[in-house]
């Protein structure tokens, strides 16, 4: 295949039908490692060029899907895929909102060039395109058009089918792991289409989602369970009850186990600041009694000191002149 791959492309074919069908097999030789593979992306983007609108989206899907493409090399393809979006033709319109919707999940910001041509296809009259134009532009908006885009989605996420109604949900989940400031505004929307008519598996999508965005964001936790319990009150589907009635007792365990933990920490707080107000009287008390005891002390001593000077002055005094005065030792001081 390699050889035939090499000889075509350097030849103009007649047929736009035998062109495609050359572009894949390119896509597939250059996907099992071939040596000219730089030959092989120019003969790609100079079928960007065709005169068949056909070839000229088949090789935009192609370079699209290469595995190792780089940003420079998809902006050719992208900026086909964005003449595409304003065809009259509904056919051509889906199949580059589709293309532009897979790449916007590696390059959003290559995307972004598109964004102003995705919101006027956002009231096409055909609802599978309305949608795709909306989940691409869920994937490269920014936080400010949250809200905005939600409000358009809401307006016909009841009028299309569960298999775009999935895409809308995986989206949603992608934004608000990005943007997890905006998860109330994501998680209310989520509430309010897990209420309305859907089969299992548009249901099963939603609920997944909420407990992905309660596990990844704390914010999200109890307006996440609230709506989930809402939820079960009238589910028909046993799978997601029990799905949910699991998270509840992990979530209502782990928190019982967090409320003791922190009643354990405040008596033991309690215990310490009773222990440091105890140690504080005993030690008050201690030096109040030393002060005491060193005051009587200082007492006693200034009173034995004036008994002494009172017993020697009285001794200095005699009424008998020609009797020296007698010197007392001071044993004799206290025994008298």
């Amino acid at each position: 295949m390699t050889k035939l791959v090499a000889g075509l492309a350097k030849t103009q074919l007649k047929s736009p039908l035998a062109q495609c069908l050359l572009i894949r097999y390119t896509v597939q030789v250059m996907a099992e490692g071939a040596q000219q593979e730089r030959t092989y992306y120019e003969f790609l983007e100079g079928c960007l060029r065709h005169r068949s609108e056909m070839v000229i989206f088949e090789a935009a899907r192609a370079i699209c899907q290469l595995p190792n493409v780089s940003q420079r090399e998809l902006t050719p393809a992208v900026t086909v895929l964005q003449l595409f979006l304003s065809s009259p033709k509904p056919s051509l319109r889906f199949a580059a909102v589709r293309a532009l919707n897979r790449v916007a999940m590696s390059f959003p910001l290559t995307v972004t060039l598109c964004n102003l041509d995705l919101e006027n296809m956002i009231s096409d009259s055909n609802r599978s395109i309305a949608t795709l134009a909306i989940t691409t532009l869920l994937k490269t908006g920014s936080e400010s058009q949250v809200e905005r885009l939600m409000k358009q989605i809401s307006t016909f996420m009841s009028e299309i089918a569960d298999e775009f109604k999935v895409m809308v949900v995986d989206a949603i989940r992608a934004l608000c792991l990005k943007y997890p400031q905006k998860h109330r505004v994501l998680i209310n929307f989520l509430s309010n289409v897990l209420r309305e008519e859907g089969g299992f598996e548009f249901k099963k999508s939603i609920v997944d989602t909420m407990l992905v965005l309660i596990n990844e964001i704390p914010d999200a936790v109890e307006p996440g369970l609230l709506h989930l319990c809402e939820f079960i009150e009238d589910c028909e589907f046993t799978y997601l009850s029990t799905q949910i009635l699991h998270l509840l007792g992990r979530k209502v365990c782990l928190c019982l186990c967090l409320y003791l933990c922190l009643c354990v920490y405040f008596c033991l707080f309690f215990c310490l600041c009773l222990c440091l107000c105890l140690c504080l009287c005993l030690s008050l008390s201690l030096s109040l009694s030393l002060s005491l005891s060193l005051s009587l002390s200082l007492s006693l001593s200034l009173s034995l000191s004036l008994s002494l000077r009172l017993r020697l002055r009285l001794c200095c005094i005699s009424p008998e002149p020609c009797t020296p005065a007698r010197v007392w030792s001071i044993e004799e001081v206290f025994l008298i």
